[in-house]
């Protein structure tokens, strides 16, 4: 059974949700200097429920701020979650973004906790963790994306079926 099955949300009706399942995504630590993005593959329509990352900020003055980015195929931000505070240089800090959260904690030099927004990403869409202000040595680490997924594609494969031959009586 789904762990979102409490959740209101607009799935296609080709979604398999009896093969429904929650899975982390172990995310590659981008380079120096780079957003983090993730990018939904072809096999599964999927819900966000948590991201967890490390922001470790370089000793060039000037404070970042990490927003969470849902992005259709086109580019297009369908939805914007803004920290609730600034990270300042030299820092290692910790930002998560969970399903079902309703409030937002950071401030300079606090570790960050705020919601995600209950969107069903399509293939093609992209998660972004945009940083702010970044500094070339600035540097995500441990990036973790935690996703309900449903399979696309026809829910029931057609196999065929084998007739059995009726005896003829003559």
């Amino acid at each position: 059974m789904p762990i979102l099955s409490g959740q209101s949300l607009l799935l296609p009706p080709t979604a398999g949700l009896e093969l429904a399942h929650a899975e982390p995504i172990i995310v590659p630590n981008p380079a120096p200097a780079a957003n983090l993005v993730y990018l939904i593959s072809g096999n599964y329509y999927e819900v966000l429920v948590s991201v967890q990352v490390t922001l470790l900020t370089s000793a060039v003055a000037g404070n970042r701020t990490v927003d969470l980015v849902y992005g259709d195929p086109s580019g297009r931000t369908i939805a914007f979650i803004p920290p609730a505070g600034t990270h300042p240089p030299s820092q290692q800090l910790d930002y998560q973004w969970l399903l079902g959260y309703s409030g937002s904690l950071g401030g300079p030099g606090v570790n960050f906790l705020g919601p995600c927004a209950p969107i069903v990403m399509l293939p093609g869409y992209t998660l972004t963790l945009l940083n702010n202000n970044a500094q070339v040595g600035d540097q995500y680490l441990n990036g973790v994306i935690y996703t309900q997924r449903y399979p696309t594609g026809p829910r029931f494969a057609e196999t065929p079926q084998t007739l059995a031959a009726t005896p003829v009586a003559f």
